[in-house]
Formats: C-alpha cells, structure tokens, sequence
C-alpha cells in the first residue's frame, strides 16, 4: 500500500504560487486595464476628453502638477506631472431632492457597469449670482493606477447617454435654465 501513495503524490501537479488578484496595484499576473499597470498621460486622455465626451467634462490634473506648473518641467519628472487624476462634470439642479434621484440614476447606471466613481452633491454658493445652487459632482478616477484608464472614458460616455434621457433630462438644469 505504501508504493500505492507513492504514485499518488508524484502524479499530482504542483501547484504554481499565485498573485493575489486584489492586489492594490495591477501586476504581471493581473492587469484588468490592459494598461500594464500605468494610467494614461495628458496627451491620451485629453485625446479621448475631446473625442468621446460631452465638452462639460473636463480633466483634474496631479496635485503634483498643479503645485509645479510655475517651476522649470525636468524629463524624469515630466511623465508624473503630466498624469491626470481623474475627469470631472458637474450638474445643476432646481432642489436637493431632485439632485439626490439624479445621484441615484447615475450611481446605479455605474453599479450595473462595475465601476464605483466618486458622486458628490452639495449646496455651493456661487458668489458672482449671490445666491445658492444644488450641485453635483462626477468625478471617474482608476484608484489603482493612481489615474485614468480607458474604462472610465467608457463610463463616461454612457453617463452622457443617461443624463440626455427624457426620464433623468428633467432632473438636472443645462445652461439654458441656470
């Protein structure tokens, strides 16, 4: 019998180490974004802002770049400075209960895709009308790159598409209205 566990425990293949797929950064194993672990540069994704996005998006660059942008850009720090952090968009609306279906329309659209953006909604004072507005925040960042990935660019894009539905049209005020 012991020849017969013997022949047993050769046969059985050894198991490889694996990476731990939840890892905080993408790896040679894992790379989810097709990016090798990198978020875009300045050039991709304003290329992609200007292609793919309604113009009210725009890009939220490094605070790294926005403390330097008055200092001399050297090349080893030129990759880092020009990475943005994340796009944003903002939203207008007549109350906070209004704004709060309109956060929700938008948080399930980007639940059913797998993707979690940050959505803020405040009550802002805008100085130059002296008065009070509602407003919501859409910003879309790769916490895991450390910036952005294609897959916000996508997000995006059917955000757009939601926010021009006659259901979710009438919970938010475009310029016209403002």
């Amino acid at each position: 019998e012991s020849d017969k566990n013997d022949d047993i425990t050769k046969t059985q293949p050894k198991k490889k180490a694996r990476i731990d797929p939840t890892a905080k950064r993408p790896n040679q194993i894992c790379d989810p974004y097709g990016q090798n672990g990198q978020p875009l540069s300045y050039t991709e994704a304003n290329l992609n802002l200007q292609t793919i996005l309604h113009s009210r998006w725009h890009l939220v660059l490094s605070h790294h770049e926005q403390s330097s942008s008055s200092s001399s850009h050297d090349d080893t720090n030129s990759n880092e400075q020009t990475t943005p952090r994340s796009i944003r968009t903002e939203f207008h609306h007549t109350d906070f209960y209004t704004a709060s279906k309109f956060i929700s329309q938008l948080a399930a659209l980007a639940h059913n895709h797998h993707h979690y953006p940050k959505l803020t909604l405040e009550r802002r004072l805008f100085k130059k009308e002296k008065c009070w507005k509602i407003v919501s925040r859409v910003d879309l960042c790769t916490v895991a790159l450390g910036g952005l990935s294609y897959h916000y660019f996508h997000l995006g894009m059917l955000i757009d598409l939601e926010v021009e539905r006659d259901a979710v049209r009438d919970l938010w005020l475009d310029d016209d209205k403002k």
